[in-house]
């Protein structure tokens, strides 16, 4: 299990800051992470994955621009 999905957000944004994490390793780890879990758990009614990565790009911009 990847130590990402450990994180709280803020320490999630400060890995992308620093460059010690992009979002699509934050986002491969937490897909991953359900896709292990969801079956034993249902926790998700409706993954979209599809959706995810069609997003991912959007965080690391917005974090560019606010620094």
């Amino acid at each position: 299990m990847s130590e990402l999905v450990k994180k709280t957000a803020a320490e999630l944004v400060e890995l992308m800051a620093k460059g010690e994490a992009s979002s699509v390793e934050i986002t491969k780890a937490h897909l991953e992470r359900i896709e292990a879990l969801n079956p034993t758990l249902n926790s998700y009614l409706h993954i979209t994955e599809e959706s995810a990565w069609r997003k991912f790009p959007f965080g690391e911009v917005r974090l560019k621009i606010s620094a």
